[in-house]
């Protein structure tokens, strides 16, 4: 850090690591396609809980406005390590 940048807290630092680029160059976006396939691989439990959070939402249909709703309902499940095992 230089003497003209400001330290950023622990909390706005966490939420700059959360933040996509806003612009990959094609290299950059063949890279990150890798990485992310990679890490899905090493985490196959992740693809599971993603593809079971699809299923339900398309079974349910909810309206658009429920979406995020439903959606953190799915995620909130006690029972979501269960349901997301059970092929």
């Amino acid at each position: 850090m230089n003497h003209h940048e400001q330290p950023q807290s622990s909390s706005s630092v966490g939420k700059e690591s959360l933040k996509q680029p806003s612009v990959l160059n094609a290299r950059e976006k063949v890279k990150q396609r890798m990485d992310n396939e990679m890490y899905l691989r090493a985490h196959p439990e992740l693809k599971q809980m993603i593809a079971k959070a699809v299923d339900y939402i398309l079974l349910t249909k909810p309206e658009t406005r429920d979406l995020h709703q439903q959606i953190c309902k799915f995620f909130m499940q006690e029972n979501l390590r269960d349901i997301c095992n059970n092929h």
